[in-house]
C-alpha cells in the first residue's frame, strides 16, 4: 500500500518524520489517492493499481482489491491526499523516537542521525511542535502549521493574551494573522504560502514565551490549486488560486461539524458524506462553524465537546474546534471548498422552538459584546483562513423583521466584515447569506467594501407567497400538495436572479444559496408530503437548477435528509447514501458536465457566455396559449446555449464574422443524450430550434 520503507532509511530522519506527520506534504508517484465516481451515485477511493480499457483496479487499505467495469464508472479524480492517516496528534515524541527506532533495527540502517531537538520557549522538543529546521520546504498553496507556548498563566488566554505572526515574502511584502489559541498552554499558527522562495516570520504577543519567536521556510513548486477566488478578467465566474477554473457544484449541509447520535450525525457519517458528495462531482458545501440547533460535537471518548463552554464568559473550547479542523482537512482533501459559516445572527423566539426536539439556540447574540463578536471573528480567521475556504458571515440577517432594528444589524455584519478583512492574508472570498426570499442591496455599497460576492441569497421566486400548508380541504395527504414551482415562476426565478447578474454592475460572483430543496418534508399535519417552502420534485428541481444557471449565476441546493444533517425534518435520520436524491443529484451532475465540456469532450470555456435573452423568441404552448420560455447565454459569434420550456418552437438570432456557419445540436437535460440537428448553419440568419414537446429542452449552437 506504500513505498518500499527500506528505500526511505537511507533520508535523513528529519525527512523521515514528515512523511510520518503529514503524509499529505509529498505523495510519491504512483501512490496517489484515487476517487472513482460510479454511475449508481457511488464513490470509492483506493491506489490506482490497473487502468485498463475495459476495467480499472483500486488498492484499499488493508490491500483489499476491487475491480471496476468501465462501464459503471463516471468519473476519476486524483486527489491531493495520501491514504496513509497522520500521526501528528496521537504521537507524543517519546512514541516517535521508538518507532523510529524499530524502523532502524527492524528494517535496516544506514541514514543520517538526526539533529539534537533544539529546545524553545517552553520546553516542548516534539517535532512538529517547535522545532524550525531552517531548510523545511512547504508546498505552494500548502499550509505551515507551527506550535508555540505561552510562558504566562491566565484565567483565559483566548481573552487575554494578543499574538500575532507576520511573514515575509520572497518579494519582500509582509502579511499578518492572528495565532489562536488551541488549548492548555498551546497557540498554533496557519499560514498557506503563494509564492516559491524563501519566506521568514516573526510572532509579536502580550505573552513573553511567544513574542520574538521566528523561524523560515522554503515555499516550493507544487500542484496544490489554493483556494477559490474571482476569475482574472471573468469577476461573475471563480478560479482557483492557480489559474484553474472552478465551476461551483454546491451542496448544503448546514451542521456539518456537529454531533447528534438520534439523528445519525457523527464525524463518520460526515467523512462519508463528503467522500459520497466528492465522488459525485460536487465541489461546495456551504455550513455553519456553529450551529444555531447543535453547538457541539463528540470527542473520541464518548464526551461532548460544546464550541464554547459559556458565551457570556467567551470561554471557548478547542477541543470542538479540533474536530472541525478534522473535517474541513477530510472535504478539502477530496477536492470541496468549504463555505465557512460563522454563526446565525439572531436568536429564535422561545415560542417558535418546538421543545420535543434539540434546539441550542446558539448565534452572534450569544456573546456579551462587540469585542467578543470581532474576537471571535479574528478566530476563526486565524485557525481556518489558510484552508481552501470560504467566509460568511451569517445567513438570513435580514431585510425581513428581525430582533435587532434593521440599520444596526447592518453596521453589526459591516464591522464583522471588516474584521475578517483586516486580518485574513489569504484574502479568501467573503460575503453574507440574505432572507428568504429578498434581494436586498445592503452590503455592496462603499460600507461594505468587505464583501467580494455580488450577492448570496436564498431566492426560490416561487412560493413565498403561499402557506406551507394550505388547510387540506379535506384534510387529509392526498389534498395537501406541494407548492411546486410552474413555468411563470422559473421565468421570475430568471428574471430577478439576471437582474442582480446584469443590471446591479457588482462584478463579483453571484450565488443562490438554498433556491430549492429536493422533496423536503415537514409540515407537522403531513410529516411524509412535499410540502414545504421551495420544496421541490424532480422536474421542478432540475429545471429551476437550468433556469438559475442561464442567468449566469451559481447554485447551491439541498436534499432532504442530509441538508440538516438529519434534523431538519424532525427524526429525519442523516443518510449521505440515500437513494432517493439519487434522480436529482443525476440531473445535477448532467447540467454540470453540460457547462464544463464541449460535445468533443474539451473543456467548455462557459465563463465567456453571458445572458442573451434578447436573440431568442419561443412560441406559446400551443395546447393551451401559455408563453413559451426561452433563455441564452452567448460568446457571440463563437457559441449559443438555449433553454427551452412549455414551448416547441424557438427562434434564436446568430451573428458571426462572413461566411462563419455553426453547427446545432440538441441536448436532452433528462438524460445528456445529445442530437444533431444541422451540422452547417450560416450566420446572420435566424434559426428555429424545434422541440419534440413542450418539456425543457437545450440546443448548443457553436462555431464550426
Amino acid at each position: 500500500m506504500g513505498p518500499d520503507l527500506l528505500g526511505q532509511l537511507g533520508i535523513a530522519e528529519e525527512s523521515l518524520l514528515k512523511d510520518l506527520l503529514m503524509p499529505n506534504e509529498r505523495i510519491r508517484p504512483g501512490y496517489e489517492t484515487v476517487l472513482v465516481q460510479t454511475r449508481d451515485g457511488g464513490a470509492v477511493t483506493g491506489l490506482m493499481k490497473n487502468d485498463g480499457a475495459t476495467s480499472l483496479t483500486l488498492v484499499q487499505p488493508g490491500g483489499v482489491e476491487q475491480v471496476l467495469l468501465r462501464k459503471d464508472v463516471m468519473g476519476v479524480r486524483r486527489l491531493v491526499t495520501s491514504l496513509m492517516p497522520s500521526f501528528a496528534e496521537g504521537l507524543k515524541p517519546s512514541d516517535l523516537a521508538d518507532l523510529l527506532a524499530w524502523l532502524r533495527s527492524n528494517l535496516g540502517s544506514g541514514a543520517p542521525n538526526a539533529a539534537e531537538p533544539r529546545k524553545d520557549k517552553g520546553g516542548d522538543s516534539s517535532p512538529g511542535a517547535h522545532a524550525k529546521p531552517a531548510s523545511r520546504d512547504i508546498p505552494k498553496f500548502g499550509i505551515l502549521e507551527q506550535t508555540f507556548t505561552q510562558q504566562r498563566s491566565y484565567g483565559n488566554p483566548y481573552v487575554e493574551v494578543t499574538a500575532n505572526a507576520s511573514f515575509v515574502r520572497p518579494d519582500g511584502r509582509q502579511r499578518s494573522i492572528p495565532l489562536f489559541w488551541d488549548g492548555g498552554a498551546k497557540w498554533k499558527g496557519r499560514f498557506s504560502p503563494d509564492l516559491v522562495g524563501a519566506w521568514s516570520w516573526s510572532v509579536s504577543s502580550s505573552d513573553p514565551g511567544l513574542n520574538g519567536e521566528n523561524g523560515s521556510f522554503n515555499c516550493v513548486s507544487s500542484t496544490n490549486r489554493g483556494g477559490i477566488v474571482a476569475m482574472t478578467g471573468y469577476p461573475y465566474h471563480f478560479q482557483y488560486q492557480d489559474g484553474t477554473p472552478y465551476w461551483l457544484f454546491g451542496d448544503t449541509q448546514w451542521e456539518s461539524f456537529a454531533d447528534d447520535p438520534g439523528q445519525g450525525l457523527s464525524a463518520s457519517s460526515m467523512s462519508n458524506y463528503f467522500t459520497v458528495r466528492a465522488g459525485q462531482g460536487f465541489n461546495y458545501v456551504h455550513s455553519e462553524i456553529i450551529g444555531l440547533v447543535r453547538s457541539s460535537n463528540i470527542d473520541a471518548n464518548g464526551q461532548e465537546q460544546p464550541a464554547i463552554h459559556d458565551y457570556r464568559a467567551e470561554t471557548i473550547n478547542p477541543a470542538y474546534f479540533t474536530e472541525v479542523d478534522n473535517r474541513l482537512r477530510h472535504a478539502n482533501s477530496l477536492g470541496i471548498t468549504l463555505a465557512l459559516i460563522l454563526m446565525e445572527p439572531y436568536f429564535t423566539p422561545t415560542a417558535r422552538i418546538d421543545p420535543a426536539f434539540r434546539y441550542d439556540n446558539r448565534c452572534w447574540m450569544s456573546f456579551p459584546d462587540e469585542a467578543a463578536r470581532l474576537r471571535y471573528a479574528r478566530y476563526v480567521v486565524a485557525r481556518y483562513s489558510a484552508f481552501n475556504v470560504l467566509f460568511l458571515l451569517t445567513l438570513e440577517w435580514g431585510p425581513n423583521p428581525k430582533p435587532i432594528e434593521r440599520n444596526a444589524s447592518i453596521a453589526m455584519f459591516n464591522r464583522i466584515g471588516a474584521e475578517i478583512l483586516n486580518h485574513d492574508p489569504h484574502n479568501r472570498l467573503r460575503g453574507i447569506h440574505d432572507d428568504n426570499g429578498t434581494l436586498p442591496n445592503d452590503f455592496y455599497g462603499n460600507s461594505s467594501s468587505w464583501n467580494t460576492l455580488g450577492q448570496y441569497c436564498q431566492y426560490s421566486g416561487s412560493d413565498y407567497e403561499y402557506p406551507w400548508c394550505d388547510g387540506c380541504s379535506p384534510p387529509n395527504d392526498a389534498n395537501c400538495r406541494g407548492r411546486f414551482a410552474a413555468p411563470g415562476n422559473r421565468q421570475k426565478l430568471h428574471d430577478e436572479m439576471m437582474e442582480v447578474r446584469v443590471n446591479r454592475n457588482r462584478n463579483r460572483p453571484v450565488i443562490n444559496g438554498e433556491y430549492a430543496y429536493y422533496l423536503r418534508r415537514g409540515v407537522p399535519a403531513h410529516p411524509m408530503v412535499v410540502n414545504r417552502g421551495h420544496s421541490h420534485d424532480r422536474p421542478t428541481f432540475r429545471k429551476a437548477a437550468w433556469v438559475l444557471t442561464m442567468a449566469g449565476t451559481y447554485i447551491v441546493p439541498g436534499f432532504w435528509r442530509t441538508y440538516y444533517g438529519g434534523w431538519a425534518g424532525r427524526n429525519t435520520p442523516f443518510r449521505p447514501d440515500d437513494q432517493e436524491a439519487l434522480p436529482a443529484v443525476k440531473d445535477l451532475q448532467t447540467l454540470h458536465t453540460f457547462f464544463t465540456q464541449l460535445e468533443s469532450g474539451s473543456r467548455r470555456p462557459w465563463w465567456k457566455l453571458v445572458p442573451q435573452d434578447n436573440l431568442v423568441t419561443s412560441a406559446p404552448n400551443p395546447a393551451d396559449g401559455s408563453p413559451g420560455r426561452s433563455y441564452c447565454l452567448a460568446d457571440p459569434g463563437q457559441s449559443y446555449i438555449v433553454y427551452t420550456e412549455n414551448t416547441k418552437s424557438t427562434d434564436l438570432s446568430l451573428s458571426g464574422t462572413p461566411n462563419t456557419t455553426y453547427r446545432v445540436t440538441q441536448f436532452d437535460p433528462r438524460t445528456g443524450k445529445r442530437t444533431l440537428l444541422d451540422p452547417s448553419v450560416k450566420n446572420g440568419t435566424t434559426f428555429t430550434l424545434l422541440s419534440p414537446d413542450i418539456e425543457d429542452w437545450v440546443y448548443e449552437v457553436q462555431r464550426n
